[in-house]
């Protein structure tokens, strides 16, 4: 530590970061995405300022975070599903208890009938 303690950077809330990314896309996920995509054709100074303001963590960690997502983290493209540890969400999507009428028609009529009517053929 140099003899400054000051210089140390103290672990953020991991967990708080990724329900602050979670909470971010979930307002327009058409466009707030942090996923591969953007971080390969983001250049590095964008990316660790979105990190910054959508993580809420200093600039170090920034840095260190985008790192590691550079050259550490691997995707099974096998994965169905994958757990994300946070404060807020279960499951990100909408349960049918939160669907409007609206919603709930553009489902059945889009997905559901339409499933129906392949299987009863």
């Amino acid at each position: 530590n140099y003899g400054r303690n000051d210089r140390i950077l103290n672990h953020p809330d991991y967990t708080q970061i990724l329900t602050n990314f979670i909470d971010w896309h979930l307002k327009n996920s058409d466009q707030n995405k942090f996923d591969g995509d953007y971080l390969e054709k983001t250049p590095r100074i964008e990316c660790t300022n979105t990190i910054k303001k959508v993580g809420n963590v200093k600039e170090g960690w920034a840095i260190k975070i985008y790192k590691y997502l550079k050259k550490e983290v691997k995707i099974n493209t096998n994965w169905k599903t994958c757990k994300i540890p946070n404060y807020g969400h279960i499951s990100i999507g909408k349960s049918l208890e939160s669907l409007t009428i609206e919603e709930m028609i553009q489902i059945l009529e889009n997905y559901a009938f339409i499933q129906c009517k392949s299987k009863a053929k």
